[in-house]
C-alpha cells in the first residue's frame, strides 16, 4: 500500500512549480483539502487565466472560455439554501463556504465573467459587490428600482469593471416605476454615460429582460453576446 506524499515538504521553489503545473480543477481541490495549500497559492500568486464561473441549481462550473478546462463543484440540498454564502464574487475573487469547515478564499482565480441561471437570492448587494465584466443573471428577483440604482452607481463611476450586464426577471416591467427618470420602454437603444465622460453604456430591451453593453466613450459598441447557458 502506497504511503500519502508529502506535498507540503517539497522546496518551495518545486512547489511552486508542481503548482503551475496543475489544472483549476486540481488547483481547487487541493485548496479545499488544505487552508495551507490554499493560502500557498495565493501566496506565489499564481493568477489563472481569466475564467468564467456558472452558478447552476446544483453546481458551480468554473472554465475558461469554450468549456476548456472545466471544473465542478456539486452543491447539496442541504447548502442550495444558503448559496449566499457558498458563493461569493468580490474584487474579481471567488470564495467557497459551507463545502468546507473553513472559507476558501480562491484569490489566484481570475473571474472575468459570472453566469447564474437561478438567481433569485443574488440580491442588489450582491450585484454591486460583483466585480466580474460580465455578469448574466437568469430568473431573477431584481426589480425596476434596483436597477436604477445599478445604473446611477455605474454613472458615477462605482462600477468600473463592468463591461456587460444581462438581467432576466419578471419584475422588470412597465409598472410605472422608472429607471434614470425614464419608462422602461423609454430605455430600449437608449445610449447613456459616465459622469466622467469616458464610458458610455447602450440598453437593450426584451420581454422581462434587459441588456447593457459598456464600451469607451470614443469606440464603437461591441455586439450583443448570444448567451449560451451550459
Amino acid at each position: 500500500m502506497s504511503s500519502p506524499f508529502p506535498l507540503l515538504r517539497l522546496p518551495r521553489l518545486v512547489l511552486c512549480e508542481v503548482f503551475k503545473s496543475l489544472s483549476i480543477g486540481e488547483k481547487i481541490k487541493l485548496s479545499l483539502c488544505s487552508k495551507r495549500i490554499s493560502t500557498q497559492i495565493n501566496n506565489d500568486r499564481l493568477y489563472s487565466q481569466k475564467v468564467i464561473v456558472n452558478l447552476h441549481d446544483e453546481k458551480i462550473k468554473v472554465h475558461f472560455e469554450n468549456d476548456r478546462d472545466t471544473f465542478e463543484i456539486f452543491i447539496s440540498p442541504e447548502t442550495k439554501k444558503t448559496r449566499g454564502s457558498v458563493f461569493n464574487l468580490q474584487d474579481q475573487k471567488m470564495k467557497v463556504c459551507c463545502l468546507t469547515s473553513y472559507p476558501v478564499a480562491l484569490d489566484w482565480l481570475r473571474i472575468f465573467a459570472s453566469r447564474l441561471v437561478d438567481s433569485a437570492w443574488f440580491t442588489l448587494e450582491y450585484l454591486l459587490e460583483c466585480a466580474s465584466t460580465k455578469i448574466l443573471l437568469w430568473q431573477s428577483h431584481l426589480e425596476n428600482k434596483n436597477l436604477d440604482e445599478v445604473l446611477r452607481k455605474w454613472r458615477a463611476g462605482e462600477l468600473p469593471n463592468l463591461k456587460y450586464l444581462n438581467v432576466k426577471s419578471n419584475s422588470i416591467t412597465n409598472n410605472g416605476t422608472t429607471i434614470l427618470g425614464m419608462k422602461l420602454s423609454e430605455l430600449a437603444g437608449k445610449v447613456i454615460q459616465t459622469d466622467d465622460g469616458t464610458k458610455k453604456a447602450i440598453i437593450k430591451l426584451d420581454y422581462y429582460n434587459i441588456q447593457i453593453s459598456v464600451a469607451p466613450f470614443n469606440c464603437a459598441f461591441p455586439p450583443f453576446p448570444q448567451i449560451i447557458f451550459i
